[in-house]
């Protein structure tokens, strides 16, 4: 695989979470062969949340996935008519004005 294949497949954040401080420098050493992609936490990462925007899927690591679902799941369970139960999925839609940038 060519190094720009290895960067593309790489979630971008440079997290430091992995063997690298950056995702470029994990990309090469998946390259030399000192690494793998499953060596990136984020993309081995059970996804608990996943964040869309225009359908383009941002990665997120493990504390900030926590931090998103336990923010969500806190405020709908404080509304009237929410019983959420054990697998159930939750969806939440945003629509960005100009007001809101």
């Amino acid at each position: 695989m060519r190094l720009k294949e290895i960067i593309r497949k790489l979630p971008g954040l440079n997290c430091g979470e992995c063997v690298s401080s950056t995702c470029r420098e994990m990309a090469e050493k998946i390259y030399r062969g000192n690494a793998r992609l499953s060596d990136c936490v984020v993309i081995t990462a059970k996804k608990k949340v996943s964040l869309k925007i225009n359908k383009n899927e941002v990665p997120m690591v493990n504390f900030v996935q926590d931090f998103v679902k336990k923010t969500v799941l806190g405020m709908v369970s404080s509304l009237k008519k929410s019983k959420l139960k054990k697998g159930d999925v939750v969806e939440l839609k945003i629509r960005v004005d100009k007001d809101d940038l």
